[in-house]
């Protein structure tokens, strides 16, 4: 009677073509997800290669490794040095030896060639402190701290470059960061590379594109004001923070509740270069109410913070959530937290981190949103970032020297 009731003409049952349309779904499903997964494993794949030729550069300008030219120069160190060199909506980078004084890669007859790289995912779109890039950039290592470089660095002598990988037409490419350390007074750079955790980031990001104002811009994405296509985020950055009753270590080495704060106290900091405790103010706070609370387990001690909030580990800076953490602030390079991460806590002692818990729930939650000099602080005893760009000094790269 079953049968013969939901039998079709086609010779299935309807209980059989359930069951055809339900592996039908499962299988899209998972070759939807397998296929997003397998973009990020060689996003990630590539992005790695990239910084470690960029070691590679700088490694033979430190050690001075010499590269025939042939002819004249002979197996004369080159004075431009070491280099690599990028072309903006290409997906080849070249690592190359400088044959001119100033660097650079403006003859290539006259410069050599040592490797070429290949990003995955087709194409890059460069941005050197949220400008759009639209010609080749450099930075060509001539000794072991110096550096010549197209980029412009900021009031911190710090050369930025982010990198979005195959941005297309659909809303989502895939961003990577690279940071090159601190120039010093006499103008030499102290070389340092962090690339910041590979999240999505919205198709045409970048908040500076130039438009003509005849039709919406950024395939419809943006407003166009006066030549400028300004995109709204797709998902608005919220302010990582605490709750209530999280104890700040103040400047007097006292405590005080994170609530209890005002503008102009004075907390203790901490100079990643110098790794030593300074005393900072406090310039601005948040006290947003948010949706989700998590918590940092250890032996002995445990911390309340929401998921994207950047804790110090003896690997630089990381969170549960670094996605969220770029989308709130890209200049800070923040990786993934794990079980077994060491944490900075006060007194450079570290504790191994054995749990973390996360819950959905309303709560009112306070930050201490911006810093003097470092935007760091000690949050019961835990070092952490307030994920916004130090106002000066300070650094937010976490390979935290020369590698």
């Amino acid at each position: 009677m079953f049968k013969k009731i939901f039998y079709n003409k086609g010779g299935f049952t309807f209980l059989e073509l359930m069951i055809v349309i339900a592996v039908t779904v499962i299988i899209t499903s998972v070759f939807v997800v397998s296929t997003r997964e397998t973009v990020r494993d060689q996003v990630d794949t590539s992005t790695n290669q990239l910084l470690s030729d960029i070691r590679y550069a700088r490694g033979l300008a430190t050690s001075r490794v010499t590269y025939n030219f042939g002819g004249a120069l002979g197996t004369v160190y080159p004075p431009g040095g070491y280099g690599v060199h990028f072309t903006d909506g290409d997906y080849r980078y070249t690592v190359f030896a400088d044959n001119g004084s100033g660097g650079g890669f403006s003859l290539l007859a006259g410069d050599k060639i040592i490797k070429t790289g290949t990003l995955k995912n087709t194409s890059l779109d460069l941005e050197d402190y949220n400008q759009t890039v639209a010609l080749a950039k450099y930075f060509t290592f001539q000794a072991e701290n110096e550096v010549v470089t197209n980029f412009v660095s900021d009031s911190q002598g710090k050369y930025k470059m982010s990198v979005t990988y195959n941005p297309g037409t659909g809303g989502e490419g895939y961003r990577g960061i690279i940071t090159l350390g601190e120039q010093a007074a006499d103008g030499s750079v102290f070389v340092s590379l962090g690339i910041g955790s590979i999240g999505y980031t919205p198709t045409c990001s970048t908040q500076n594109q130039a438009c003509d104002g005849s039709q919406p811009c950024c395939f419809g994405q943006g407003t166009c004001t006066a030549s400028i296509c300004t995109i709204p985020p797709t998902n608005p950055p919220q302010t990582s923070c605490f709750p209530a009753g999280t104890t700040v270590l103040m400047a007097d080495y006292s405590y005080k509740n994170i609530e209890s704060i005002q503008v102009g106290d004075y907390v203790v900091s901490y100079d990643e270069v110098s790794q030593k405790e300074v005393a900072a103010k406090v310039l601005e706070l948040a006290s947003p109410v948010r949706e989700h609370m998590c918590e940092l387990i250890f032996v002995d001690a445990s911390l309340k913070l929401t998921d994207e909030h950047p804790v110090y580990t003896q690997a630089g800076w990381k969170s549960i959530n670094p996605e969220k953490t770029i989308a709130e602030n890209d200049e800070v390079v923040v990786t993934q937290l794990t079980l077994g991460d060491q944490i900075f806590f006060r007194e450079a002692v570290y504790k191994e981190l054995i749990k973390i818990n996360c819950w959905q729930e309303e709560i009112q939650t306070y930050n201490l949103k911006e810093v003097e000099n470092y935007n760091t602080f000690f949050a019961d005893d835990v070092l952490v970032h307030n994920a916004s760009a130090p106002s000066c000094g300070g650094s937010t790269d976490p390979v935290g020297g020369i590698f």
